[in-house]
Protein backbone atom coordinates (compact mmCIF):
# COMPACT_ATOMS: atom_id res chain seq x y z
CA UNK A 1 0.00 0.00 0.00
CA UNK A 2 2.95 2.33 1.00
CA UNK A 3 3.80 1.81 -2.45
CA UNK A 4 0.85 3.03 -4.78
CA UNK A 5 0.61 5.91 -2.41
CA UNK A 6 4.14 6.79 -3.32
CA UNK A 7 3.58 6.29 -6.58
CA UNK A 8 0.49 8.61 -6.75
CA UNK A 9 1.91 11.33 -4.41
CA UNK A 10 4.93 11.40 -6.98
CA UNK A 11 1.92 11.39 -10.04
CA UNK A 12 0.58 14.62 -8.24
CA UNK A 13 3.71 16.19 -7.59
CA UNK A 14 4.93 15.79 -10.99
CA UNK A 15 1.80 17.35 -12.38
CA UNK A 16 1.78 20.30 -10.06
CA UNK A 17 5.41 20.93 -11.56
CA UNK A 18 4.32 20.27 -15.05
CA UNK A 19 1.29 22.92 -14.29
CA UNK A 20 3.71 25.84 -13.00
CA UNK A 21 6.29 25.02 -15.78
CA UNK A 22 3.77 25.46 -18.24
CA UNK A 23 1.96 28.67 -16.81
CA UNK A 24 5.65 30.24 -16.35
CA UNK A 25 6.21 29.49 -20.16
CA UNK A 26 2.77 30.76 -20.72
CA UNK A 27 3.97 34.23 -19.16
CA UNK A 28 7.54 34.12 -20.78
CA UNK A 29 6.15 34.02 -23.95
CA UNK A 30 3.19 36.38 -23.59
CA UNK A 31 6.24 39.08 -21.99
CA UNK A 32 8.23 38.03 -25.08
CA UNK A 33 5.76 38.80 -27.40
CA UNK A 34 4.56 42.07 -25.66
CA UNK A 35 8.04 44.07 -25.39
CA UNK A 36 8.74 45.06 -28.88
CA UNK A 37 5.53 46.30 -28.54
CA UNK A 38 6.26 48.56 -26.00
CA UNK A 39 9.42 50.26 -28.07
CA UNK A 40 6.84 52.10 -30.08
CA UNK A 41 4.68 52.56 -28.03
CA UNK A 42 5.12 54.37 -24.46
CA UNK A 43 4.26 52.70 -21.17
CA UNK A 44 2.20 55.87 -20.14
CA UNK A 45 0.31 55.97 -23.24
CA UNK A 46 -0.90 52.51 -23.16
CA UNK A 47 -2.05 52.95 -19.08
CA UNK A 48 -3.67 56.38 -19.53
CA UNK A 49 -4.44 56.52 -23.39
CA UNK A 50 -8.32 57.10 -23.98
CA UNK A 51 -8.51 55.41 -27.03
CA UNK A 52 -8.50 51.73 -28.53
CA UNK A 53 -7.88 51.32 -32.72
CA UNK A 54 -4.90 48.93 -32.89
CA UNK A 55 -6.78 48.11 -36.38
CA UNK A 56 -6.36 51.50 -37.44
CA UNK A 57 -3.29 51.31 -40.56
CA UNK A 58 -2.34 55.30 -40.17
CA UNK A 59 -2.38 55.35 -36.54
CA UNK A 60 -3.34 52.49 -34.70
CA UNK A 61 -4.01 53.45 -30.87
CA UNK A 62 -3.54 51.72 -27.57
CA UNK A 63 -4.92 52.82 -24.82
CA UNK A 64 -5.53 50.59 -22.27
CA UNK A 65 -7.81 52.73 -20.14
CA UNK A 66 -10.99 52.70 -21.15
CA UNK A 67 -10.78 48.91 -21.12
CA UNK A 68 -9.78 48.99 -17.42
CA UNK A 69 -12.46 51.24 -16.58
CA UNK A 70 -14.49 48.86 -18.15
CA UNK A 71 -14.18 45.74 -16.76
CA UNK A 72 -14.06 47.52 -13.21
CA UNK A 73 -17.04 49.36 -14.23
CA UNK A 74 -18.95 45.61 -15.10
CA UNK A 75 -17.17 43.50 -12.35
CA UNK A 76 -18.15 46.03 -9.23
CA UNK A 77 -21.98 45.99 -11.23
CA UNK A 78 -22.12 42.43 -11.48
CA UNK A 79 -20.97 42.08 -7.60
CA UNK A 80 -23.68 44.54 -6.55
CA UNK A 81 -26.54 42.18 -8.71
CA UNK A 82 -24.89 38.94 -7.89
CA UNK A 83 -23.94 38.58 -4.35
CA UNK A 84 -27.09 40.15 -2.41
CA UNK A 85 -29.02 37.67 -4.93
CA UNK A 86 -26.93 34.87 -3.50
CA UNK A 87 -26.72 35.36 -0.04
CA UNK A 88 -30.30 35.97 -0.09
CA UNK A 89 -31.03 32.28 -1.62
CA UNK A 90 -28.27 30.99 0.49
CA UNK A 91 -30.07 31.57 3.94
CA UNK A 92 -33.33 30.33 1.96
CA UNK A 93 -31.43 26.91 1.06
CA UNK A 94 -30.05 26.69 4.29
CA UNK A 95 -32.00 28.22 7.13
CA UNK A 96 -35.89 28.11 5.49
CA UNK A 97 -36.10 25.87 2.46
CA UNK A 98 -37.54 22.18 2.85
CA UNK A 99 -35.08 19.45 2.43
CA UNK A 100 -37.24 18.47 -0.87
CA UNK A 101 -37.06 21.64 -2.82
CA UNK A 102 -33.02 21.80 -1.33
CA UNK A 103 -32.96 18.45 -3.08
CA UNK A 104 -34.31 19.90 -6.09
CA UNK A 105 -32.30 23.64 -6.24
CA UNK A 106 -29.17 21.99 -5.18
CA UNK A 107 -28.54 19.89 -8.19
CA UNK A 108 -30.02 23.30 -10.38
CA UNK A 109 -27.49 25.10 -8.85
CA UNK A 110 -24.73 23.01 -9.49
CA UNK A 111 -25.66 22.48 -13.04
CA UNK A 112 -25.67 26.19 -13.60
CA UNK A 113 -22.18 26.40 -12.52
CA UNK A 114 -21.25 23.77 -14.78
CA UNK A 115 -22.21 25.87 -18.03
CA UNK A 116 -19.49 26.60 -20.17
CA UNK A 117 -18.67 30.59 -20.11
CA UNK A 118 -19.06 30.87 -23.82
CA UNK A 119 -22.70 29.69 -23.57
CA UNK A 120 -23.19 32.40 -21.16
CA UNK A 121 -21.82 34.84 -23.39
CA UNK A 122 -23.64 33.82 -26.38
CA UNK A 123 -26.57 33.89 -24.35
CA UNK A 124 -25.65 37.62 -23.89
CA UNK A 125 -24.68 38.08 -27.01
CA UNK A 126 -27.69 37.12 -28.76
CA UNK A 127 -30.68 37.24 -26.53
CA UNK A 128 -29.98 39.49 -23.93
CA UNK A 129 -28.22 42.41 -26.21
CA UNK A 130 -31.64 42.63 -27.77
CA UNK A 131 -33.53 42.78 -24.56
CA UNK A 132 -31.31 45.78 -22.93
CA UNK A 133 -31.18 47.19 -26.07
CA UNK A 134 -35.21 47.21 -26.73
CA UNK A 135 -35.98 48.23 -22.98
CA UNK A 136 -33.24 51.20 -22.52
CA UNK A 137 -33.06 52.06 -26.68
CA UNK A 138 -29.74 52.06 -26.23
CA UNK A 139 -27.34 52.95 -29.14
CA UNK A 140 -25.09 49.84 -28.65
CA UNK A 141 -25.97 46.20 -28.16
CA UNK A 142 -22.98 45.61 -25.84
CA UNK A 143 -22.57 47.52 -22.95
CA UNK A 144 -21.69 47.29 -19.60
CA UNK A 145 -25.45 46.82 -18.51
CA UNK A 146 -25.05 43.35 -20.54
CA UNK A 147 -21.80 41.91 -19.50
CA UNK A 148 -22.37 43.06 -15.69
CA UNK A 149 -25.91 40.79 -15.88
CA UNK A 150 -24.48 38.20 -17.29
CA UNK A 151 -21.69 37.73 -15.34
CA UNK A 152 -23.48 37.77 -12.17
CA UNK A 153 -25.29 34.97 -13.46
CA UNK A 154 -22.34 33.28 -14.05
CA UNK A 155 -20.92 34.12 -10.72
CA UNK A 156 -24.49 33.50 -9.01
CA UNK A 157 -24.06 29.83 -8.26
CA UNK A 158 -20.68 30.02 -6.51
CA UNK A 159 -22.13 32.85 -4.36
CA UNK A 160 -24.99 29.89 -3.43
CA UNK A 161 -23.14 27.57 -2.68
CA UNK A 162 -20.11 29.25 -1.21
CA UNK A 163 -22.36 31.23 1.38
CA UNK A 164 -24.69 27.95 1.61
CA UNK A 165 -22.13 25.96 2.85
CA UNK A 166 -20.86 28.81 5.26
CA UNK A 167 -23.74 29.63 6.94
CA UNK A 168 -24.76 25.62 7.64
CA UNK A 169 -21.47 25.60 9.49
CA UNK A 170 -21.59 28.16 11.77
CA UNK A 171 -22.41 26.26 15.24
CA UNK A 172 -25.90 26.19 16.19
CA UNK A 173 -25.04 27.09 19.52
CA UNK A 174 -23.78 30.58 17.63
CA UNK A 175 -26.93 30.89 15.57
CA UNK A 176 -29.39 30.82 18.49
CA UNK A 177 -27.28 33.16 20.64
CA UNK A 178 -27.36 35.66 17.52
CA UNK A 179 -31.13 35.06 18.08
CA UNK A 180 -30.85 35.85 21.21
CA UNK A 181 -29.30 39.04 20.84
CA UNK A 182 -31.50 40.15 18.29
CA UNK A 183 -34.36 39.68 20.24
CA UNK A 184 -32.19 41.68 23.08
CA UNK A 185 -32.02 44.66 21.14
CA UNK A 186 -35.56 44.53 19.69
CA UNK A 187 -36.62 44.78 23.30
CA UNK A 188 -34.20 47.33 24.53
CA UNK A 189 -35.17 49.69 21.62
CA UNK A 190 -38.51 50.95 22.69
CA UNK A 191 -37.10 52.18 25.87
CA UNK A 192 -34.41 54.35 24.09
CA UNK A 193 -37.31 55.97 23.13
Amino acid sequence: MRTEERLIEGALFFSAIVSIIILGLIFVFLLRESIPAFFEIKVAEFLFGNEWFPSSFKSPRFGALPLMVGSFLVVISSVSIAVPIGVFCAIYLAEVADSQIREILKPIIEILAGIPSVVYGFIALVLLSGVIHDVFKSTYRLNALNGAIILALMVLPTIITISEDAIIAVPREFKEASLALARAQTCLDPLRL
